[in-house]
């Protein structure tokens, strides 16, 4: 392999590229919609009309004015090479409207899990992260339901609970874990050991924070996908900040999962756990009410166990941390246009669109005519890479 066919093939000028200031003209022209192809795919035509649907899903204007840092530089082109030069226009958008849909979904997902941040007692049942029940194994008998969400757990008590536990009221309650540790000697055994009272409250902040970042970074995602649609906007940064806020949206997910298992869930009694409540005439009494004939001759104190299945927010979180993935293999498997990272079509466009055409003089237009053909030729071997063999 001849070097002027190595550095075609790696896209690199022979010439140290990076030694002298880069054209920024195509930069420029996708931070205000005039964005084009360049070169123009063999069979299209010019497609500075085919841009994305809404301005915010333009190139942001800081990488024009900070393209060495943001744009115009090795690792990020290296980054914008990554992938499959075999999609055309429409396997492109295709791919992409599956990451948006997979980005939406996310988001919708994320949402619905931020319920669990509200202490409203329908809200933690729609959105909490664990729900269970307490029962008495001896006569089968559930006590209560349980829903655990990120600020506090809401109790609903069937009949004869409130004989159980005297803080604890018949019916439909919310417990912050802030007042966790107001209920030791009100029935708060019944659920946790005492000495971890505290432990839902210390870890509440971060596992809020959580959440609402894994949503919020959602939405960049999905403005950066449908830009990516549309070749004639695409830049390196959008590739690698769409991957990394993809990557930070996940991991807040992860760590909102994992911390609040380790954090807080696992402080409750668990599943085939016991846990004591002191018999008493008031309680035996409940109990026939609703099991007529009932005796109970056996220690002063009744055994409680626990039963726990996954709540709708954490199954939320982990199908939107899932979705998250998808989305980071669209990214990677998509490559950035030729010219976000080969110097001869930038210095190209430049010359073809990046002065006003009608004050242009002999030179420039000179100029124009030897970078027209130059681009004739760039797309003709643009065209024989993407019809031929891989090199």
């Amino acid at each position: 392999m001849t070097k002027r066919q190595e550095t075609e093939k790696t896209g690199a000028d022979e010439a140290d590229i990076y030694s002298t200031p880069r054209p920024k003209a195509y930069i420029l022209h996708r931070t205000n919609g005039t964005g084009r192809s360049h070169p123009v795919p063999d069979g299209e035509g010019d497609d500075i009309d085919r841009k994305p649907p809404c301005f915010v899903c333009y190139i942001p204007a800081p990488v024009y004015h900070l393209a060495a840092i943001l744009e115009q530089n090795k690792f990020c082109e290296a980054f914008g090479r990554i992938g499959s030069k075999n999609f055309n226009y429409q396997k492109r958008r295709e791919l992409l409207l599956f990451g948006v849909a997979a980005n939406v979904l996310s988001f919708l997902l994320s949402l619905f899990a931020c319920l669990s941040i509200s202490l409203k007692f329908n809200h933690i049942v729609a959105g909490g992260f664990s729900k269970g029940f307490a029962y008495i194994p001896s006569v089968d008998l559930p006590t209560s339901r349980i829903w655990i969400g990120l600020r506090g757990v809401a109790i609903r008590n069937f009949q004869g609970q409130a004989v159980i536990n005297d803080g604890y009221v018949e019916g439909d309650q919310v417990i912050e874990f802030d007042s966790f540790c107001d209920y030791v000697d009100e029935g708060l055994p019944t659920y946790m050991d005492p000495d971890d009272c505290d432990s839902c409250a210390e870890a509440s902040s971060g596992l809020i924070t959580a959440v609402i970042m894994a949503t919020v970074l959602t939405l960049p995602n999905i403005f950066t996908d449908i830009l990516r649609m549309y070749p004639n906007y695409d830049l390196n940064c959008q590739k690698f900040f769409g991957s990394i806020l993809n990557l930070a949206s996940a991991i807040s997910s992860l760590y909102a999962y994992r911390g609040y298992a380790d954090l807080c869930f696992k402080k409750f009694y668990a599943e085939g756990q016991v846990s004591e409540v002191p018999v008493s005439d008031g309680l035996i009494e409940s109990i026939q009410t609703i099991i007529p004939g009932f005796s109970y001759e056996g220690e002063s104190m009744l055994e409680v166990m626990f039963k726990w299945r996954p709540g709708n927010g954490l199954i939320c979180i982990f199908v939107a941390t899932i979705l998250k993935g998808i989305d980071i293999i669209i990214m990677l498997m998509i490559p950035t246009p030729d010219i976000a990272h080969k110097r001869s079509l930038q210095e190209s466009y430049e010359v073809l669109y990046g002065g006003d055409e009608d004050s242009a003089g002999d030179e420039d237009i000179a100029a124009k005519a030897i970078a027209s053909a130059n681009a004739e030729k760039e797309a003709a071997d643009y065209s024989s890479r993407e019809l031929g063999p891989d090199e």
